[in-house]
C-alpha cells in the first residue's frame, strides 16, 4: 500500500480492501492458536456435577448441524454421570469439528452400558486416519491439516483422562467401518447414582 500511495499506481480501494482482510484472515488464524496453546497450558481440574450426556452432546454439535448430518442413540438412556459439562462439552465439540474439517458429512456416536461400563462409539464417514498416525492423533500440536493448530484432539484426550476416562482412536480396517471411530470409555463410578450410593457407605463398608 505505501509502495502504491508513493508511485500512484494501482487501484487504492482495491488494494486497501485486500489489505484489511487480508490482516483481519492473519488476526484471527493467531488469536485461535493463541487460544488453543491457552487452552492446553491451564487445563484446570474438572468441576464435577450431575449432567445428562444427551443435552451436552446435542450443545456440543449444535454449530455443525447445517454442516453434516448428526444421529445419536442410546444417549438418552444413559444415567445422569458426574462429569465437568464444559470440558466434555468441548471435547464432543472438538471431536465433531475434527471430523468436519476431515471431509466428513455425517457423524454418529452410538452409548451402549454394562454393569462395569458405559461406552460411548463416535463413527465419522470421513476418509479415515492413515494407520502411521494412530499413535500421534493426541499428541498436542501435530496435525495434518494446514489450518489447524494440533490442539484439538490432544485436548480431548486430556479432558477425557481427566475424568478417569479412557479414550482410543481406531481406524477403518481395524472396525471395519467407513471412518475412523473414537470410543470412549466411562466407568460406572462416574453415574451420580453410584456416587450417591457410595457417598451413604460407611467407611469399611465400601
Amino acid at each position: 500500500m505505501a509502495r502504491s500511495v508513493h508511485t500512484g499506481r494501482g487501484d487504492l480501494e482495491s488494494l486497501a480492501n485486500e489489505s484489511v482482510s487480508t490482516v483481519r484472515g492473519e488476526i484471527d488464524g493467531l488469536t485461535r492458536l493463541v487460544n488453543s496453546f491457552s487452552e492446553v497450558a491451564r487445563m484446570p481440574d474438572p468441576e464435577l456435577a450431575p449432567n445428562r450426556l444427551h443435552e451436552t452432546w446435542e450443545r456440543a454439535v449444535s454449530p455443525f448441524s447445517d454442516q453434516m448430518q448428526l444421529r445419536e442413540e442410546g444417549l438418552r438412556q444413559l444415567p445422569e454421570l458426574r462429569y465437568d459439562d464444559d470440558q466434555i462439552r468441548r471435547s464432543f465439540h472438538n471431536l465433531a469439528r475434527n471430523a468436519l474439517e476431515a471431509g466428513a458429512g455425517r457423524l454418529d456416536l452410538v452409548a451402549s452400558q454394562t454393569a462395569e461400563r458405559i461406552q460411548l462409539e463416535l463413527v465419522d464417514d470421513g476418509p479415515g486416519i492413515p494407520a502411521e498416525d494412530l499413535p500421534l492423533v493426541f499428541e498436542p500440536y501435530y496435525t495434518r491439516n494446514e489450518n489447524g493448530t494440533g490442539q484439538g484432539l490432544a485436548i480431548v484426550y486430556t479432558h477425557n483422562v481427566d475424568h478417569g476416562w479412557r479414550v482410543h482412536v481406531s481406524s477403518a480396517d481395524e472396525h471395519g467401518g467407513t471412518g475412523p471411530r473414537v470410543t470412549i470409555d466411562i466407568p460406572v463410578r462416574s453415574t451420580a447414582e453410584e456416587e450417591s450410593s457410595n457417598a451413604r457407605c460407611a467407611p469399611g463398608q465400601r
